[in-house]
């Protein structure tokens, strides 16, 4: 086999082993793979060749086998640490600048305390809305009236929640 075709052969193998563990279920066919890339690669004259038909003949029964196998932890060194970092960053800030990035999180702070303020005034509004009303209702003596009506269709829903399980059930 051509040296370049066997570099580009046991690269692609190469991720299974060094970064996956193979469950003992998935070996055989993991076995069938690895023999057809190499089967591949006997009969490629060059690199370019090897690469095209794996891409036409397995290049999808390689992808899915990545599903079927468990990640490998793997350490990182602080360069990598800090690269991940940096694209974490960008993919959830937009930037690397740590001065863009301060601003835009203590904008997103100052939005979520905006939130909360407005939803607790919200929930206040409602609160002192239905207890006006609750107030209106006794002053008119329908209060008592209203609640007999409010707890039938509570139990209206309860009722009707526990004939669809009885009918589910069947």
């Amino acid at each position: 086999m051509n040296p370049q075709i066997e570099t580009s052969v046991e690269a692609k193998i190469k991720v299974f082993t060094d970064y996956f563990d193979v469950p003992a279920d998935v070996l055989p066919e993991m076995e069938t793979l690895i023999a057809n890339i190499k089967k591949i690669g006997e009969r490629s004259q060059d690199v370019l060749e090897f690469e095209a038909i794996f891409a036409k003949e397995l290049q999808e029964e390689y992808n899915t086998m990545f599903q079927k196998l468990t990640p490998k932890p793997v350490g990182m060194t602080e360069e990598q640490k800090a690269q991940s970092k940096a694209m974490a960053d960008e993919f959830a800030y937009g930037t690397t600048d740590p001065v863009k990035i301060a601003a835009k999180k203590a904008g997103r702070v100052a939005m979520y305390a905006a939130d909360s303020v407005a939803m607790k005034l919200e929930s206040e509004a409602i609160s002192a809305g239905v207890k006006a009303e609750e107030e209106a209702m006794k002053k008119a003596g329908v209060y008592d009236e209203y609640k007999s009506i409010e707890h039938t269709i509570d139990n209206i829903g309860t009722i009707r929640h526990f004939l669809k399980n009885v009918k589910n059930k069947k």
